[in-house]
């Protein structure tokens, strides 16, 4: 009897050793069923974001064939100094005409094209754009100067750059699109100008640029907003110290000689940046103010 209760309780002790053992394996296949499911709604998580980041499978597949394309014309453009003179044409071009509208955007008040604002004086062929009429502001907007600057670009750029058209290739230029936004520091140009160019068996676009004028128009139009908001609380006449000496700015103001005693003021101010260079000397920002004639000489 305890021979046989012997042989029983090793028989029990295998039984039990073989249902761990099972229980065991079934715990790992259930751990690994775990994790290869996790893994699957991964990947169906990933190809989702995919897919609605790119609208669909055409978007992708576009956007990996960019991807493609753009090494492919890395290391073609890195090998030849004709595409590369290409681009550095078209960004020379950008960076000469933003000085220009920069430039031209002090001498003219924040304008390069015709409008109302202006004081003409045909004797001396010059014209001032003013900020203030004896009780209302007529100051440009930021947003409306860097539409000045873009428009500038836009209509000047292909004028610019005909010399792409004399490279031994097969060169076409879509539209010129130019966003320019005027920061404290400079004003930040940015450029979009497909330029299509067929070399024989291959073909690639440039298209983005941009570049930066080290012009700190925003610093400059935020300090003359803030003096023509000053005057405007002050009222219709001259307020000789709204207007303080901020951000390392000049300001030097001259009377324009009137035509009749009864004519009003015209104060034009310069603004000058020491900060700011254009063509070796500090840029000057040119604005005009109109006034109830003073006789008194009581300008706050």
């Amino acid at each position: 009897m305890m021979f046989h209760s012997h042989l029983d309780l090793q028989t029990s002790f295998k039984m039990i050793n073989k249902n761990m053992a099972e229980i065991k394996f079934n715990d790992k296949k259930a751990q690994i069923t775990i994790f290869l499911i996790f893994a699957i709604l991964i990947v169906l998580g990933l190809i989702v974001f995919i897919l609605l980041r790119f609208n669909g499978i055409e978007e992708l597949e576009s956007a990996i064939l960019d991807l493609r394309t753009e090494n492919l014309i890395k290391d073609k453009y890195e090998l030849n100094e004709n595409y590369r003179a290409i681009y550095d044409l078209i960004d020379i071009c950008i960076l000469d005409l933003g000085y220009e509208a920069v430039e031209k955007i002090g001498e003219n008040g924040g304008y390069l094209r015709q409008h109302d604002n202006v004081i003409n004086y045909p004797e001396a062929n010059f014209s001032f754009t003013y900020y203030f009429d004896r009780g209302k502001v007529v100051m440009p907007k930021k947003s409306e100067i860097e539409n000045e600057i873009s428009d500038y670009i836009n209509k000047n750029l292909k004028l610019c750059t005909v010399g792409i058209l004399f490279f031994n290739y097969d060169i076409k230029e879509g539209d010129v699109k130019t966003k320019t936004e005027i920061t404290r520091e400079d004003v930040e140009i940015y450029v979009e100008y497909p330029v299509f160019i067929n070399d024989n068996d291959f073909s690639f676009t440039l298209k983005d640029f941009s570049v930066a004028i080290p012009i700190r128009l925003g610093t400059i139009y935020d300090s003359i907003s803030d003096f023509i908001n000053k005057q405007n609380e002050y009222g219709a006449y001259e307020c000789k110290n709204c207007f303080n000496k901020l951000n390392n700015l000049t300001v030097s103001r001259i009377l324009s000689d009137r035509n009749n005693i009864n004519d009003p003021d015209v104060w034009i101010y310069f603004v000058k940046d020491k900060e700011s260079e254009l063509k070796g000397i500090d840029h000057t920002f040119i604005f005009a103010n109109i006034y109830e004639k003073n006789n008194t000489g009581n300008n706050r």
